[in-house]
């Protein structure tokens, strides 16, 4: 991912999805990005369910796009400002799935930003999982925000990596945005196993790909850490340096699906404030 270009949000009209769109704001603002709203709409949607739909017959479709207006008028800076230099799009779509039809619209973005989870019981069922399977469906980069997290540019970024994200591909992603926004990344090996540790050669793989960008605005640094789980590692390692946002890649699914595998509610939100973005391999 380069600076993006333009940003997805999925709404559900949950405080969650309004985090979210408040923070997609913000990084719009600072990188002259344009924003889509998106409001899904599948057989199990119930009108009653949907702030701040109230008829207890099938919402129209009129209905939900004046619901999905309202929401996009929500955001503190537009309410204060009457305005955002932000372009913003909004579009309420038929699915048969809500992640299928995101996962299939995120082919035409750079960037998805979506809520930790939803927040009432039509939330749960239709939204809550939604982060976890866009974090490994979706053709572009991911970003989840937890609630009430807000957008400030990211001095520290913890970059999880092993094998799979010393690739260059990654690697250059990681370098665009820690170079736009002048953060210092913070290369991180997680290891497990204490007899086994290829941290030397993941960190020559990832010196001999950066020397390549030593004309560009940022810093970096490269670290081992030792923990029982790569969830623990990260977790300590963020905490205990104030990590601003946390990156890992989504390739093979070992490190992955040991993070993601867990409740999003919980492990997902590392800190209240931390967003976490995940870089795709959508070969």
């Amino acid at each position: 991912m380069e600076s993006p270009v333009s940003i997805l949000v999925p709404v559900d009209f949950s405080n969650h999805s309004l985090t979210a769109y408040e923070f997609a704001l913000g990084m719009s603002e600072a990188m002259d990005a344009s924003v889509k709203l998106v409001h899904v709409v599948t057989g199990d949607s119930k009108p009653q369910n949907l702030y701040p739909i109230t008829s207890s017959t099938q919402a129209s479709q009129a209905k939900l796009e004046q619901s999905l207006k309202e929401f996009a008028e929500k955001p503190k800076a537009i309410g204060q400002e009457g305005s955002t230099k932000t372009k913003i799009k909004m579009e309420v779509v038929p699915g048969l799935t809500v992640a299928g039809e995101l996962t299939e619209m995120s082919k035409e973005f750079d960037l998805v930003v979506v809520g930790a989870r939803g927040e009432n019981m039509i939330s749960k069922k239709l939204f809550g999982n939604i982060p976890t399977l866009l974090s490994q469906r979706a053709h572009c980069p991911v970003m989840v925000i937890p609630n009430q997290a807000e957008f400030f540019v990211p001095k520290k970024i913890l970059y999880a990596s092993n094998w799979e994200s010393a690739d260059d591909d990654f690697i250059r992603q990681m370098v665009s945005i820690a170079s736009f926004f002048r953060s210092q990344v913070n290369f991180v090996h997680i290891s497990q196993d204490y007899g086994v540790d290829n941290f030397e050669a993941v960190k020559e793989e990832i010196f001999e790909t950066l020397e390549e960008y030593s004309d560009l605005e940022f810093s970096y640094l490269i670290l081992d850490a030792h923990a029982d789980s790569p969830m623990e590692g990260i977790q300590q390692f963020a905490e205990e340096n104030q990590m601003d946002w946390i990156v890992l890649v989504n390739r093979q699914r070992g490190l992955f699906n040991n993070i993601l595998g867990l409740s999003m509610s919980k492990e997902l939100s590392l800190k209240p404030g931390r967003p976490l973005l995940i870089f795709q391999d959508d070969d």
